[in-house]
């Protein structure tokens, strides 16, 4: 359950969604590769609980970091098919990312992650809010970088 995100030039993406063996390869490769993609780590899920304040739900650009785009190809990669983020929905993220201080956070994170079983991988110690926050700050400058650049991007949850 390891989120990935993979910026993609709209030739690149045309190449990808017209073969899903070349998709499947650029996954597999970018999943192995921290040039090619971000490895948030299982910190997506808790990240997406503390912006959108549900396990699962959510909406607007907050819920589209998780669970945004439109579906790209056939395979699960264990959490579904992997998503196409428009550079518009990009540009949308970056500018939702650039209005959270994730130090604010901390209060819900103590109240309502430490111990909820519903948020994975399940965080039992004060010290996970650190992990949360390193990766948060990851995510944030690779969707300004992605954002700035016009590219789209690529997310799966494997």
């Amino acid at each position: 359950m390891i989120a990935r995100y993979a910026p993609v030039s709209p030739a690149r993406l045309a190449e990808l969604a017209a073969d899903d063996a070349a998709l499947a390869r650029f996954l597999e490769l970018a999943e192995d590769d921290d040039a090619l993609a971000l490895d948030a780590d299982k910190s997506w899920h808790g990240i997406h609980y503390l912006l959108c304040g549900s396990p699962w739900d959510g909406q607007g650009p907050f819920h589209d970091l998780a669970f945004g785009g439109e579906s790209l190809g056939d395979e699960d990669w264990g959490y579904g098919p992997a998503r196409v983020l428009a550079p518009e929905a990009v540009a949308s993220i970056r500018t939702a990312l650039d209005t959270i201080s994730f130090t604010a956070l901390r209060g819900r994170f103590e109240t309502e992650v430490l111990g909820n079983r519903e948020i994975l991988p399940g965080f039992e110690d004060a010290s996970d809010f650190d992990y949360l926050e390193y990766h948060f700050e990851r995510i944030k400058a690779w969707f300004a970088k992605t954002a700035d650049s016009g590219a789209a991007m690529l997310a799966w949850i494997s």
